[in-house]
C-alpha cells in the first residue's frame, strides 16, 4: 500500500472498516464486514409488525377474509425484515486480487454464498459508480444514492454490490487496492472524472 493511500486512511473522519491482508501467492485480499448499523433500523420494524399483529388478534377474535390477508401481510413482512437482519449481523465480503484476477466472494449469514471471477486484462478501469434506487434508499439511511464502485468488462458495465457504506469507504478502497492493479484498470477517482450516475430501474 502507498504513503499516499496510509495517510487517506489514518485522515478519514470515518475511518473504513475493512482490512487488507497480503495473499499467499501473491497479490491482496481485502476482507469486508457487514455493516452493522443498520440492525437497529431492523429491530424498531419488527418490533412493529408484530405488534401490529397482536393488535389486530386482540381487537378482533373472529376476523374475516382481509383481517386475516393483513394478519398473513403483518407475519410476511418481518419475516423478511429478518432474513435482512441476519444479512447485517454476519458475515461479509471479499476481494482477492492476483496477477491475472479480480475475485468477489461474499457470504450473508452462511445462507447465501458466492464467487465472482473476472479476468483484469478484459477489465476497464475501476470507478464509483452512483446507482438511485429504492432499495438503496431503505438500506442506506435515506441516501438517494447507493454509491459503489464499478468497471466495464468488455462492452458491459459491472456494477459491484458491495457493502462499503459510504463514498469516503468507496474511495479509500479505490486508493488501497490500485498499487495491486495494472495501469488499465486502476481507479479513476472523483476528482478525475465526473462519477457515473445510474438510472433507476
Amino acid at each position: 500500500m502507498t504513503d499516499t493511500a496510509t495517510s487517506y486512511v489514518q485522515n478519514a473522519v470515518d475511518r473504513p472498516r475493512y482490512t487488507l491482508e497480503p495473499a499467499p501467492n501473491g497479490g491482496l485480499v481485502v476482507n469486508v464486514p457487514k455493516n452493522r448499523g443498520n440492525c437497529l433500523h431492523y429491530t424498531v420494524l419488527v418490533l412493529f409488525c408484530v405488534g401490529v399483529v397482536v393488535t389486530i388478534s386482540a381487537i378482533l377474535p373472529h376476523v374475516g377474509f382481509w383481517e386475516r390477508l393483513l394478519v398473513i401481510w403483518a407475519v410476511t413482512i418481518p419475516f423478511g425484515i429478518l432474513l435482512a437482519y441476519l444479512f447485517n449481523i454476519d458475515g461479509e465480503e471479499s476481494y482477492v486480487i492476483s496477477t491475472s484476477t479480480f475475485t468477489h466472494m461474499w457470504n450473508n449469514a452462511g445462507l447465501v454464498r458466492g464467487t465472482t471471477d473476472y479476468k483484469l486484462a478484459k477489465m476497464g478501469p475501476l470507478h464509483v459508480v452512483a446507482s438511485p434506487t429504492w432499495m438503496s434508499i431503505l438500506r442506506h439511511g435515506g441516501r438517494r444514492h447507493h454509491v459503489q464502485f464499478g468497471f466495464h468488462y468488455g462492452t458491459a458495465l459491472i456494477k459491484v454490490d458491495n457493502l462499503l457504506v459510504n463514498q469516503g469507504e468507496v474511495d479509500a478502497f479505490l486508493r488501497d487496492i490500485a498499487p495491486y492493479l495494472p495501469d488499465h484498470v486502476k481507479p479513476i477517482m472523483a476528482n478525475d472524472v465526473v462519477v457515473t450516475v445510474q438510472a433507476c430501474n
